[in-house]
């Protein structure tokens, strides 16, 4: 009989059958080894479910379980839960083996279509050898004759001439991942000469055709990616697939890794400082925590996504560094500025992070981010009336006992308003640039409007410019390195190089006749190692 299909095998394996159909499958799976293969494995797969522990309140549905087998995406759920994660895997195989089955068929299809196609061209020619050898004289063939209609039956009706019938053969085991035999089509062999004697193929069986052999194809196992994850203190482990942590061969995407004491990674252009025992995993730009506690310094243009209860929130690094800290159920961005979606996250502000929602939350229970070490070197003073009015281009606003560096118009200017501190036209520049020589403000617009950093490098005598992405009604503190602003496209081929002097900070924004206004209220250039 025929193979049987899967859910009658599948009840034949968990005994559920028809007896007379259970007998018949029986004795197809004692000569068909792929069947009593697949049995074996409904059978242990029954096996496991039954003697299963309960299921957890956050574990699988039968419904969830299916939809990850057909999509092929692994949920977050199955990197922490080892039941969940056992039956996935017992289940996968049995999903897998169809695929392979009907990748196997279509290969097989054109090879038989092929090889038939060859043997008929083979028959053909010999037929018309012995018609040649046992037709009428000369003068009969070419006289007038009827024409006869085409014979369309099969080769088998010669028997004298034995058909080549490719079938494969059953998988053999042990062999992984065997190479795929092309098969190669013969042409046609002219006539041998009527003295000559036809050689009939040899037949390893008496009363069996010969059979070409067809090596079956097996694709090799997929391999996971590497993921792009660097290690720079402490040590890492990898969840198994019996439930134990050990240190992994490799790190690959979609693995449950665990930091064994403090330990920091380096991953999608941040470096992540993580607490003992927290447990996370990455995939391509994403890094999913999923238990304890980790801070991000992510760099100018980083990559990096934070993926928090299936939330994902994506740090904006246009415009310069983005500090962050995190637990599993809440967020906040430390420096610079995060969209959750389309919305902006308030800087200083601890978020309650939930699967359908993020909502502020009173007070802050997350600790500090780590950072490196940042060594303070100037800062603006706008308590000193006469450096005000020498230095200073905007005007200045008391609030309390701060004072805020305000932008003023520009009537007939390129930008709506402007605010810049310089030195002064004094010798000393307001800073000489060093490997790692940063700039620090914070600054309030008030409405959308264009933002853009200007510093004059008085060593090259041009504007170094950055447009800015703006955050509008919320204070945002942006780090920038003066050696990742740009001299003005306008003006003259120069970059910035250690040792070049800055003699102005300024702010342009808005654009003429759209007027803005932009409030800063600290001012302070650092030296970051990085």
């Amino acid at each position: 009989m025929t193979c049987p299909k899967a859910e009658v095998l599948s009840q034949w394996a968990d005994g559920s059958l028809d007896p007379r159909e259970a007998a018949a499958v029986g004795r197809h799976a004692e000569t068909c080894a792929s069947c009593a293969a697949k049995a074996k494995e409904l059978r242990a797969v029954g096996t496991w479910i039954r003697s299963a522990v309960e299921p957890g309140p956050s574990c699988l549905s039968v419904g969830d379980m299916a939809a990850a087998l057909d999509s092929g995406r692994v949920p977050l759920h199955l990197r922490t839960c080892p039941r969940c994660a056992s039956e996935f895997r017992a289940l996968k195989p049995e999903k897998e083996t169809r695929r392979a089955t009907r990748r196997r068929e279509r290969t097989e299809t054109p090879v038989r279509a092929w090889a038939a196609a060859a043997a008929i061209f083979i028959a053909v020619g010999i037929l018309l050898v012995i018609t040649v050898r046992q037709g009428p004289p000369a003068e009969e063939q070419f006289a007038y004759r009827p024409p006869t209609p085409i014979n369309t039956h099969k080769p088998e009706a010669f028997p004298s001439v034995p058909v080549v019938t490719p079938n494969p053969p059953a998988t053999t085991p042990g062999i992984d991942t065997p190479k795929p035999v092309t098969p190669e089509i013969t042409p046609a062999t002219p006539a041998p000469a009527p003295s000559d004697p036809v050689e009939t193929p040899k037949n390893p069986e008496p009363g069996r055709p010969a059979k070409d052999p067809i090596v079956e194809r097996v694709d090799p196992p997929a391999v996971r990616t590497v993921a792009a994850l660097a290690l720079r203190i402490g040590s890492l482990s990898a969840l198994t697939v019996d439930g134990k942590w050990a240190k992994p061969a490799r790190i690959e995407e979609g693995m449950t890794l665990r930091a064994d004491g403090r330990t920091q990674v380096e991953f999608a252009q941040a470096r992540v400082t993580l607490d003992s025992a927290s447990r996370f995993s990455v995939s391509k730009d994403e890094f999913a925590l999923l238990q304890g506690a980790m801070s991000a310094d992510v760099a100018p243009g980083g990559r990096f996504v934070l993926v928090l209860e299936e939330q994902r929130f994506f740090p904006q690094t246009q415009n310069a560094r983005v500090l962050l800290c995190a637990k599993p159920d809440r967020f906040l961005v430390e420096e610079g500025a995060a969209k959750w979606k389309e919305t902006f996250l308030h800087e200083g502000a601890e978020y309650d992070v939930k699967k359908d929602s993020v909502e502020v939350r009173k007070g802050r229970s997350l600790q500090p981010a780590a950072r490196a070490r940042e060594t303070a070197t100037w800062r603006m003073d706008l308590s000193n009336p006469n450096l005000v009015k020498k230095n200073v281009i905007g005007r200045v606003d008391k609030d309390g006992a701060e004072r805020m560096l305000v932008s003023e118009l520009t009537p007939g200017g390129v930008f709506a308003g402007q605010l810049i501190y310089n030195n002064g036209g004094e010798a000393a520049p307001v800073f000489t640039v060093r490997q790692n020589t940063a700039i620090r403000f914070r600054y309030f617009l008030r409405e959308p409007a264009y933002l853009e950093l200007v510093m004059w490098n008085g060593t090259k005598a041009e504007n170094f410019n950055k447009p800015l992405e703006p955050v509008v009604r919320q204070w945002t503190t942006l780090t920038v390195y003066a050696r990742d602003v740009a001299a003005n496209r306008g003006g003259k081929p120069v970059t910035c190089e250690v040792g070049d002097k800055y003699t102005s900070f300024g702010l342009f924004v808005g654009k003429a006749g759209m007027p803005s206004e932009v409030t800063i209220d600290r001012l302070e250039i650092l030296e970051i190692d990085r």
